[in-house]
């Protein structure tokens, strides 16, 4: 299926199917239909079946150099989950053992959210 899937920006614009046309956002709903235009089987899985954050270096602001951050979430989803997910015991544990993990607040040590 991977090699039928991964030309997507090619299959945007070039795909002949006219059910292709005029999706709108989310791209995903354009990733279900190209699936059925090429008769793949698509299988919708539970978000707690993926990891829910990335940790990366990313440039917050464009004028400062790229901070480590986790991808993905926000405090908001740290404190009030939607399933199984990072806790906060977690991720003060990671942040605390993380030497890129500049961020100090009262004291300690944390890796920050790059949504916020």
């Amino acid at each position: 299926a991977a090699p039928a899937m991964l030309n997507l920006l090619t299959e945007w614009y070039t795909h002949p199917s006219p059910r292709l046309d005029n999706l709108g956002a989310p791209a995903e709903i354009f990733f279900g239909r190209l699936a059925v235009e090429k008769r793949l089987a698509v299988l919708l899985v539970p978000g707690d079946w993926l990891p829910f954050f990335a940790v990366l270096h990313m440039r917050v602001h464009r004028h400062k150099l790229p901070v480590l951050c986790f991808r993905g979430g926000t405090v908001a989803h740290l404190l009030h989950p939607q399933g199984p997910c990072l806790s906060p015991e977690q991720y003060l544990k990671i942040s605390s053992e993380e030497p890129d993990a500049l961020q100090y607040v009262s004291g300690t040590k944390l890796i920050p959210f790059c949504e916020e």
